[in-house]
């Protein structure tokens, strides 16, 4: 069973930029390994802290990006895949997504 996100203390603020490098290690507890919440939860509390057109850089191993890709789609934030810097080891990318600004 998944248990419940956290939320982040923010209080009285909002931000501009979230860099988090390995989602993985906020979704897992460290001690146990067993999930804590699922990236969906993690990123709408990521979305409710994030000002509009405010803008989060993420690096992860591909699959990963994937799928925080996919989510942020459906969060209306505009999201772009970089390869990492191809002199570095390992197959991290990095994913830039910048939070839309809604018009009604």
């Amino acid at each position: 069973m998944i248990g419940e996100c956290e939320p982040f203390s923010t209080y009285p603020r909002t931000y501009d930029l979230i860099h988090v490098s390995s989602i993985e290690s906020l979704l897992k507890d460290q001690a146990s390994g067993q999930n804590r919440c699922n990236l969906v939860d993690l990123m709408v509390e990521m979305d409710r802290i994030l000002r509009p057109e405010g803008t989060v850089v993420l690096r992860d191993t591909p699959e990963v990006i994937e799928r925080v890709a996919r989510v942020a789609g459906a969060l209306r934030w505009r999201p772009t895949i970089y390869d990492k810097d191809p002199e570095s080891h390992g197959r991290e990318k990095i994913l830039v997504s910048t939070k839309t600004f809604w018009k009604l």
